[in-house]
């Protein structure tokens, strides 16, 4: 205790600039808590300290100019699923960005900054990285389509981190089965950043060594990341990977403006005779300029198509657009529904303008509008019996 550490102007090739830490013990994707902690504390003489609290810790370790491809001043292979000697009441993560500067950005949070790393420990969605990928909903893709997976993956303390993914694919049946995993042919790889990773698997690759037939309704992707992708090849075993599975669902119809055909989704001739492109494999239509494509009714599998939407409702210009996630997509300022005529929620085509757009309604005007009338109505009233006017006469027979 009471002593500092600078760790400054070191280089590794691939990772660990500052400190590069590995054993046995801790090589694990679940590491036990018998594996002790790089660190640990002591007294001057020696002696494991007992007990202590955050504020008694006076010991800082300073990471600076230290240089690496990756976890520029610390790779660990396990920072902290380990075993302390010393009782403390604080998280793991507190604990180490209280003694370790230069590495963090908060008190209950290490934020990836090219500095800290250790081995992968899951494989998540962006939008939510508290879940594993595997715990999804299954991601559903028309034939033809191609899969899109947002994801993560994430190091100790959440850390996240770079790596390199491996993708394969076969039915069903190989994922329930576990000695036949090594003979599924891989299909896609790519490099993962540490932020989000949109990642596109064209549908080619999934279908070259799997015939999906018109029976088959869902699949699954195995995702594998190794443990050591930017370490050192001696500790890069290839057959050492965490992995995951992603549920997908297949579409057995399509998306409006396609037909089945060959098994798999394609443009429908009408529009192809009218030079509108299709696209399954991001499931677009490019839709010129003053036209419209759409259901009339919501329940409904009818298509309708028209070349004369108005100006200024439909794009005056091509668009192409997601007629199942976004049909409104070809319209302008913000307008819905078929042939883009109606404005959003709250909102109205003002009366007197020469203009389309959509504006919101203001209750503030219709409340005086109101207000107007109820005070005029009595007020006229008033002045017809005040000076005795007629409005009218007739004459009953």
């Amino acid at each position: 205790n009471n002593t500092t550490l600078n760790i400054s102007a070191n280089f590794a090739f691939l990772i660990g600039g500052g400190m590069y830490i590995m054993d046995n013990c801790t090589f694990s994707l679940n590491p036990l808590d018998e594996c002790y902690c790089f660190f640990q504390f002591v007294h001057k003489n020696g002696s494991i300290m007992n007990k202590v609290t955050l504020n008694d810790l006076k010991v800082t370790i300073h990471f600076q100019n230290n240089k690496a491809r990756g976890a520029v001043n610390l790779f660990n292979t396990n920072i902290d699923k380990c075993k302390l000697e010393t009782e403390i009441d604080v998280n793991r993560t507190r604990l180490f960005n209280h003694l370790f500067h230069n590495t963090t950005s908060g008190d209950d949070k290490v934020e990836y900054s090219n500095s800290v790393a250790s081995l992968p420990r899951r494989i998540v969605n962006c939008e939510a990285t508290d879940l594993e990928i595997g715990n999804l909903t299954p991601i559903s893709v028309y034939k033809g389509q191609n899969v899109a997976i947002d994801l993560m993956v994430m190091a100790d303390m959440d850390i996240p981190i770079e790596s390199v993914a491996h993708f394969f694919f076969e039915k069903p049946y190989f994922a329930n089965h576990s000695d036949l995993l090594t003979s599924i042919p891989l299909i896609y790889n790519t490099k993962l950043d540490h932020k989000c990773n949109n990642v596109v698997i064209p549908w080619s690759s999934l279908t070259q060594y799997t015939n999906l037939s018109n029976k088959t309704e869902f699949a699954f992707l195995q995702i594998n990341v190794p443990l050591f992708s930017l370490a050192p090849i001696k500790f890069h075993p290839p057959s050492v990977f965490l992995y995951n599975f992603v549920n997908i669902s297949i579409n057995p119809t399509c998306p409006p403006g396609f037909i089945m055909r060959n098994n798999e989704c394609q443009c429908h001739p009408y529009l192809t005779e009218h030079s509108i492109g299709c696209d399954i494999s991001t499931v677009t239509l490019t839709i010129p300029a003053y036209h419209w494509i759409g259901k009339v009714h919501a329940n409904s599998t009818d298509v309708h198509f028209s070349t004369a939407c108005y100006p200024g409702f439909c794009n005056i210009s091509n668009k192409s657009v997601d007629l199942s996630s976004d049909p409104d997509g070809q319209c302008m300022f913000d307008r819905t529904g078929v042939l883009c005529t109606k404005c959003p929620k709250g909102m109205s085509v003002v009366f007197g303008t020469t203009d389309s757009i959509c504006k919101l309604c203001s209750t503030s005007k219709i409340f005086l509008f109101v207000l107007v009338f109820l005070l005029l109505g009595p007020l006229l009233v008033s002045i017809m019996c005040y000076f005795n006017l007629t409005i009218a006469t007739r004459t009953l027979n």
